[in-house]
């Protein structure tokens, strides 16, 4: 059981390295500016994946409905990522397919961005301007 587990840690040390090296950036960027996103920090817009993290709160309380409203990608992505597991580890597909199923997704996202954009901005959290982001303290600055 000692060797599985070491092994495991050496094979994704890399990985909770970063994963914790995230964590601290996103502590220290709420703690500084009372933002976590740096597209929101920087333009005061949301992000592709602003609401994520609230969803999977949501999720994790089976609030469902809730989850899915907040961004529908939680839910999807988490049937996406189960779909790519299993196509890449049990039916051993090529990796090819999971560049182009990864591209789509990405493409679906971006699409889902747009219309989010496009129908709740500015007036729905969480797609609202965030006025303390740089661009606007510098347009601030600039007009003055």
């Amino acid at each position: 059981m000692k060797q599985h587990f070491k092994y495991i840690v050496e094979k994704y040390k890399g990985m909770f390295l970063g994963l914790m090296l995230c964590g601290i950036s996103l502590f220290c960027l709420e703690c500084l500016f009372g933002v976590v996103c740096p597209m929101r920090l920087v333009t005061g817009f949301p992000c592709p994946g602003c609401g994520l993290t609230r969803a999977g709160m949501l999720f994790l309380q089976g609030r469902f409905v809730e989850s899915f409203q907040m961004n529908a990608f939680f839910i999807l992505g988490l049937i996406f990522g189960i779909i790519a597991l299993i196509v890449k580890k049990l039916l051993k597909i090529p990796s090819n397919f999971i560049n182009i199923y990864a591209i789509i997704i990405v493409v679906l996202c971006l699409t889902y961005y747009g219309y989010r954009m496009e129908r709740y901005f500015p007036d729905t959290e969480p797609l609202t301007y965030w006025q303390g982001s740089f661009l606007t303290k510098l347009l601030e600055a600039f007009k003055q």
